[in-house]
């Protein structure tokens, strides 16, 4: 199941694809342990499309207003900018390097005790 198509469900049907997610994973990891199932990704699969929906059921906590799909005559911000010529940087002076100079060793002078 795709993204796009957790977000169009609503929440009852959210709720009952996630039930029933959780039933098919189960039968799944059954099946996975004593050797019956075929293909081993059906597990991932099933995985992936329950973090889909609680992922889905986040955003929607999240942001309660409902989110009304793109349309064809709304532009992203990104196709409508226009792009700035960039200019030459001006080149950096070069450092001189210098040798480091070595920090001195402290004596360790024992403590006075008094």
């Amino acid at each position: 199941m795709k993204p796009k198509e957790v977000r169009e469900l609503n929440e009852e049907e959210l709720e009952q694809k996630l039930k029933d997610s959780k039933v098919e994973l189960f039968n799944l990891r059954f099946r996975l342990t004593t050797g019956q199932l075929d293909n081993a990704l059906k597990v991932r699969w099933v995985k992936r499309d329950i973090a889909r929906i609680f992922t889905v059921k986040r955003e929607r906590e999240l942001n309660p207003v409902a989110q009304k799909p793109k349309t064809e005559t709304q532009k992203s911000k990104k196709s409508s900018s226009v792009v700035k010529s960039k200019q030459p940087k001006e080149p950096k002076e070069p450092k001189s390097k210098q040798p480091k100079q070595l920090k001195e060793p402290q004596s360790k002078q024992p403590k006075e005790s008094t």
